[in-house]
């Protein structure tokens, strides 16, 4: 999933990465994902304003609880920020923001079970 994504951004911690981060993503609207590097956790989310969640989450600013505890215990250099979708110009309606969003989230976790299932099965075989 992760590996089709439009954008990737690394090394959160760098003022150049940020600056990338609002010229690249400047009023654009989509599904995005930060991932920690170590274990592949993932976080998905959503935003009208891409350049600005990404830059509020790393910041600490107005973010989502778990991601900031994981942020807080691992380091922001252990994360990555992927941009996976852009909501299609059509699209004008917060709702089909949170369908695209739900598409991704949903799709992550039928990955996770299938490879859960493949280990399960590895296992006793």
């Amino acid at each position: 999933m992760l590996s089709n994504a439009l954008s990737v951004y690394t090394d959160l911690k760098a003022p150049s990465t940020l600056v990338k981060l609002r010229k690249e993503l400047k009023s654009v609207s989509g599904v995005y994902a930060f991932r920690h590097n170590q274990s592949d956790s993932v976080y998905i989310g959503s935003s009208i304003n891409l350049a600005s969640r990404a830059v509020n989450r790393i910041k600490n600013i107005n973010s989502n609880i778990y991601l900031q505890n994981a942020i807080c215990k691992h380091g922001l250099y252990n994360f990555s920020f992927f941009v996976l979708e852009l909501l299609p110009e059509n699209f004008t309606c917060y709702v089909d923001l949170l369908d695209l969003e739900q598409k991704y989230l949903d799709l992550f976790v039928y990955l996770f079970f299938c490879s859960c299932n493949r280990l399960l099965w590895n296992t006793t075989a």
